[in-house]
């Protein structure tokens, strides 16, 4: 894709999660992702955006400085948490 190509998408992109945020869809646009909040322990079960980054990590080893390729990385929200975590070398490829 032209980067013209990838401007236009963004674009769109950002008007389907602006109608979205309208009809309730969404809304984590805060912490840059854009999957939904979930019921996070931590915020004594309240939603919040970033619970899916907190799953995610429960599920992976202990890592010190890894080199992570993060395909599908829309907004790289996950991207950000995980190398305030962990530290480390990201690539985001959408």
């Amino acid at each position: 894709m032209a980067d013209s190509g990838v401007a236009a998408y963004y674009d769109r992109l950002a008007r389907w999660n602006a109608v979205a945020r309208v009809v309730g869809y969404g809304g984590g646009s805060d912490a840059l992702t854009v999957h939904r909040g979930l019921a996070d322990p931590a915020a004594r079960g309240g939603v919040t955006t970033t619970r899916l980054h907190d799953l995610l990590v429960e599920q992976l080893p202990p890592m010190f400085q890894p080199r992570v390729l993060d395909a599908g990385c829309g907004l790289g929200g996950t991207m950000l948490a995980l190398v305030k975590r962990w530290g480390g070398e990201y690539t985001g490829l959408t």
